[in-house]
């Protein structure tokens, strides 16, 4: 799917369900064989294999109320990040979550949110562009 659909679709409704990412088309990304580091630092933050869809989707492009966009891709699982303030459920990008944003451990770089409910598991949405993937050694 193209950034320009995602785009016509960021206002859509989504899920709280967090459905495993199946679909991502194995042409284009060998599965579950890359660790996922910030790009500041190099701190590993999280492997492909935690990759998970939320609302049918792996990677989101939202705006919040300033205007900033953002790409941003779901983890079920991270490590080496620490988390910011309260959960707060204003301006949410999932209906039923609330969100804390979330900084690299290593270097205090924003890197992205993390969702949570009472109903789910929580996830971790990651600023694509605040990451590298890295092949991870065999």
């Amino acid at each position: 799917m193209s950034l320009s659909t995602y785009a016509l679709k960021k206002n859509s409704s989504f899920t709280a369900e967090l459905i495993p990412e199946e679909d991502v088309d194995s042409q284009s990304r060998k599965k579950h064989d890359f660790i996922i580091c910030c790009k500041a630092c190099q701190q590993i933050i999280t492997k492909d294999e935690f990759s998970l869809s939320v609302g049918g989707h792996h990677e989101h492009l939202q705006t919040n109320p300033y205007g900033v966009t953002f790409i941003f891709r779901c983890f079920n699982q991270v490590w080496n990040c620490s988390h910011i303030g309260k959960p707060e459920s204003a301006h949410s990008w999932f209906p039923g979550f609330e969100w804390t944003m979330v900084a690299c451990g290593g270097c205090s770089t924003h890197l992205g949110w993390y969702f949570s409910n009472l109903q789910s598991e929580g996830f971790w949405g990651l600023i694509s562009e605040k990451l590298v993937s890295h092949p991870q050694a065999s």
